[in-house]
């Protein structure tokens, strides 16, 4: 039906700069849901992404919550990393959302306009980026602890040990 394939590597694309005192900007340009899975994001800064540009079409969510949503997984991105987001969302909010995840600037659903943002840059990794697993490992660690403990309160209780 298409010839799109799956991609087989994550790139960062290297904008030229001129008159700046950079040469170049590392960009991450993830598509739509993409910006929805932390590790697949984190993967685009551990490769140098300066900041995240996402471009989507959330027209099909309609006058709904959806499009917020989907924006406040770029906040979440960019807590995360500590990166800047950029969204281009047709029929959705369009923003720029700092590193520290406040939104600074968006447009409205289904608003015909243009933005033009500074976009603020940064090159440290957090926490977050150098260990992305950790977390999700930590909570299944004591979620199981909780079950385990749960577990043995019952049989106790159960057989009066």
């Amino acid at each position: 039906l298409s010839s799109w394939n799956v991609g087989k590597d994550t790139t960062v694309f290297k904008l030229p700069l001129n008159n700046f005192d950079k040469d170049t900007i590392n960009i991450s340009g993830l598509v739509c849901f993409e910006s929805v899975f932390p590790v697949f994001v984190t993967n685009f800064v551990q490769r140098g992404a300066e900041f995240i540009a996402v471009v989507t079409n959330d027209s099909w969510y309609g006058k709904s919550s959806g499009p917020y949503q989907h924006k406040e997984f770029g906040i979440l991105r960019a807590i995360e990393n500590r990166r800047s987001v950029v969204r281009c969302a047709n029929g959705g909010v369009s923003c720029l959302i700092n590193a520290l995840g406040e939104t600074v600037t968006e447009t409205e659903m289904f608003t015909k306009t243009n933005l033009v943002v500074d976009v603020p840059l940064q090159a440290e990794e957090t926490f977050y980026t150098c260990n992305p697993l950790i977390f999700p490992l930590l909570s299944s660690v004591f979620s199981f602890w909780i079950f385990g403990m749960n577990i043995l309160f019952w049989l106790k209780k159960k057989f009066k040990l």
